[in-house]
């Protein structure tokens, strides 16, 4: 027999990820009827393909029991021999079942249930009891099924659903793109009559000032039948539907980040059920607001009510920011009437070592390092991201450059047939003229409430750009941007911008977004871009680490910013194979900073910055944050800095002190090397305010780690990373190191994978070794379902070891 797991309305105790004051922080608001439960435990999974697998008597009990989200493709064994090689860094794809076995209470009775899943990679099938609900093919969007007419609710009746995903062609898209239900899927649990689960509530600031806010809702309700009699009036007999009015009060109240109720409204009005499709708005104001800006990510959150006769049909939580966002074609960005430059990294979608199933703390993890840095926007590149990863750039203060496509329905070839092309093999080419619009409607439709979210990009390097009819599937695509969402540009990125003029692309969008602009201007940048629009505004929508990008948006107030590609290192569009992602990133895949982090948070963060850096005899040689070198060698010294002085001393000698030029953020100093102390002191206004210094170390001898997280939650789920360093006796990294570290596990825990700068890699991510690289790697640990101590061993041959201990809760 299958195990099957039972499902009440404990509702009150349910409270979907949104209401959250931050991603790891409590609820301040929490709904009483409507609940979003995470959907995620103890499903069945292989990897085969059997029409048989959809039925509900199928015996799945031989499958494997495994919690969503889950990546099959990372899982996988390495093979250079594969379809889609060097695009999916040599991982496996395939077809891949899951079902899930459940029972619902009989306090379910006279509810509507809905399931949502927020990315499945792709192609994938759903059915319930046997009835199938639908086909999704974009594997990066958010989506969902009603379920309630094939549910069977009580007398301990179970339930199965089943998915099918199907990512066996190979190359459907340039990079990693992971296999099966990689993100959460979730249970929605309403009344019959409740706000649109996708779109049923819409919050605008139409007036952000200082001393007032006005906050806009518009609302979307589903009448469907509003008591028991009713519903069992219809059920009955389903083909005699009633349209009875019913006198409702709808209501908004909306509370500050401490719960504390600011501002209420209410209204009285008549629904009809049966109508699908009732629209209102409500306004109400909010005195001396906290307003939202990346520096002051203050968030607000909008409980949205139904009531009829005395009880609450729906209640929904909101959360949402007040800002007032304005792009002048002259200023620029202007968030709160302050002029913003957006300081953005592109990154892509996977975490590392755990592939497309990335644990919200991993994405924590790596924003906060780009917080310290200084970078305070991201694009999500080439696609949606998960529901989680927009809930912190609004809580933790980044701008959100949200990107919905990697191609339309050319390739880079000529389209010499009818056929839609595209950059990928097997990509989203054989959907766009079927499912474009919808896709970007329920992207928009998600993620349109999160005040990080200032711009949509309606595609990466489209190829259809150099197509005369470019321009007009540009406009169609910004129409529906603005249909949705008229509170937004649209942009896109291009890297064709000059060639493809005769397309009337760039004139179709808001905001001319351009990839690689120097390829095309040289050292005019954007000026001769921005000659041809004048009325618009200029934005990198992809950049190189050259520092002419980042001149030409810091003195120019027409360009918005840039968004260097690319932030960190990630898995797929790699090179000869055993390489299994790109590794010129800010920071490698495990985090570890490269000489470039350094450089662009010299350009970006508001605090003292200095980092030295240093090359064999050439300013062009391989740059190292090391003082480790062979005696004899010239040396050439990058210092990189936002100070407006620089001594530099090596061994308690000073070697001088020079001024840094304001346009290079960068000084140089030719050296013969010594080993020793190296020492960068910074000076702004004839004071030290920052300092940097490298030692020569001896070999490693030991392996240290630090843990991130101490406690864990026993819950299947919880992670926690180990930073993993290699010290000599001292104490002192050493950056040269590449030991190999072996890792054992005692307790209520598992090694989820270890991730280590070097992508030339043929083994599996969770293997317990693994080679550091530059002296670094992390190391994720992921607790089980029961309490209890968990001891780590770090071990390398002739290293003394380290010993965590963790405690999981």
């Amino acid at each position: 027999m299958r195990k099957a797991y039972i499902y009440t309305t404990a509702i009150g105790l349910w409270v979907s990820w949104c209401v959250c004051a931050s991603s790891f922080g409590q609820a301040v608001v929490q709904t009483t009827v409507r609940s979003q439960a995470k959907f995620n435990k103890n499903w069945k999974f292989e990897q085969a393909d059997n029409p048989v697998y959809r039925s509900p008597d199928f015996d799945d009990t031989a499958w494997r029991t495994l919690d969503l989200p889950h990546d099959w493709s990372i899982e996988g064994d390495y093979s250079a021999d594969h379809p889609s090689g060097a695009r999916n860094g040599y991982f496996p794809e395939g077809i891949g079942w899951y079902r899930k076995s459940f029972i619902l209470g009989d306090s379910l009775t006279y509810k509507q249930l809905a399931i949502q899943f927020d990315g499945v990679f792709m192609n994938s099938e759903v059915w319930i009891n046997g009835h199938f609900l639908g086909r999704y093919p974009y594997g990066y969007n958010t989506f969902q099924y009603g379920l309630t007419e094939f549910l069977h609710i009580g007398d301990g009746q179970e339930n199965v659903l089943a998915v099918r995903v199907d990512n066996s062609l190979p190359e459907a898209t340039r990079w990693y793109n992971g296999s099966g239900i990689y993100r959460n899927v979730h249970l929605i649990t309403t009344n019959y009559t409740h706000f649109n689960n996708y779109d049923g509530v819409f919050v605008t600031t139409p007036v952000a000032q200082a001393e007032r806010a006005v906050i806009h809702i518009d609302y979307r309700v589903i009448g469907n039948l509003f008591s028991k009699a009713e519903i069992d009036k219809y059920r009955a007999n389903k083909w005699k539907k009633e349209k009875v009015q019913h006198a409702c009060t709808l209501r908004s109240i909306v509370y500050d980040a401490q719960g504390q109720e600011v501002a209420r409204v209410e209204q009285q009005q008549s629904l009809e059920n049966f109508d699908k499709h009732i629209a209102y708005a409500q306004e109400l104001e909010v005195k001396s607001p906290k307003r939202w800006s990346a520096d002051t990510p203050y968030m607000y959150y909008l409980k949205s009510e139904i009531e009829y006769e005395g009880k609450i049909l729906d209640d929904k939580v909101t959360p949402f920011g007040i800002r007032h966002l304005e792009y002048h074609p002259d200023k620029g960005m202007l968030v709160n009437e302050k002029q913003v430059k957006l300081k953005g990294v592109s990154l892509h979608h996977d975490g590392g070592s755990v592939g497309a199933a990335v644990p919200d703390k991993i994405w924590y993890y790596r924003l906060k390092k780009w917080k310290e840095m200084g970078c305070n926007a991201i694009r999500t590149t080439h696609n949606p991201f998960s529901p989680e990863f927009y809930n912190m750039c609004d809580t933790m203060g980044f701008y959100v450059l949200n990107e919905a496509f990697d191609e339309w329905t050319m390739g880079w070839a000529y389209n010499f047939s009818e056929n839609n092309r595209g950059k990928a093999d097997n990509g989203y080419q054989h959907y766009f003229d079927q499912w474009a619009e919808t896709d970007l409607r329920a992207m928009i439709r998600r993620d349109r409430n999160h005040p990080s979210v200032v711009m949509y990009s309606i595609g990466n390097e489209i190829p259809d750009q150099l197509d005369k009819l470019g321009g007009q599937k540009a406009q169609r695509l910004v129409a529906i941007c603005h249909e949705e969402d008229p509170t937004r540009p649209v942009t896109a990125g291009n890297d064709q911008a000059v060639k493809g003029r005769v397309s009337g692309l760039m004139d179709a969008l808001d905001i001319s977004g351009y990839n690689y602009v120097a390829r095309h201007h040289k050292e005019e940048m954007y000026a001769p871009e921005r000659a041809l629009r004048p009325d618009k505004l200029c934005i990198g929508t992809e950049t190189s680490l050259t520092l002419d990008y980042f001149l030409a948006y810091r003195d120019n107030d027409y360009v918005l910013g840039q968004f260097v590609w690319v932030g960190q290192d990630y898995l797929g569009e790699a090179k000869k194979a055993p390489q299994r992602g790109w590794q010129r990133g800010l920071l490698d895949v495990s985090g570890n900073p490269r000489p470039s982090f350094y450089q662009h948070q010299s350009y970006w963060s508001e605090t003292p910055v200095i980092h030295m850096v240093a090359a064999k005899d050439s300013v062009n040689g391989t740059l190292r944050s090391s003082w480790n070198w062979d005696k004899k060698d010239k040396m050439f010294l990058s210092v990189y800095t936002n100070c407006d002085e620089v001594e530099l001393s090596l061994n308690g000698k000073s070697l001088g002190r020079k001024k840094v030029d304001p346009d290079t953020y960068l000084l140089e100093w030719p050296l013969s090397y010594q080993p020793g102390e190296l020492k960068a002191k910074g000076y702004t206004n004839r004071k030290v305010v920052a300092e940097h210094v490298l030692k020569t170390t001896g070999r490693p001898s030991e392996v240290v780690a630090h843990p991130v997280w101490t406690q864990l939650v026993a819950d299947n789920q919880d992670i926690s990373i180990l930073e993993v360093s290699l010290v000599d006796k001292y104490g002192r990294i050493v950056p040269e190191a590449v030991n190999e570290v072996n890792v054992t596990i005692d307790g209520p825990a598992r090694l989820l994978g270890i991730d280590s700068g070097d992508l030339y890699y043929e083994g599996k991510f969770s293997d317990p070794k693994r080679n550091a690289t530059r002296g670094k790697m992390l190391v994720i640990i992921q607790a089980k379902d029961t309490p209890g101590e968990v001891r780590v061993k770090l071990a390398s041959e002739k290293l003394k070891p380290a010993e965590i201990t963790l405690e999981v809760k």
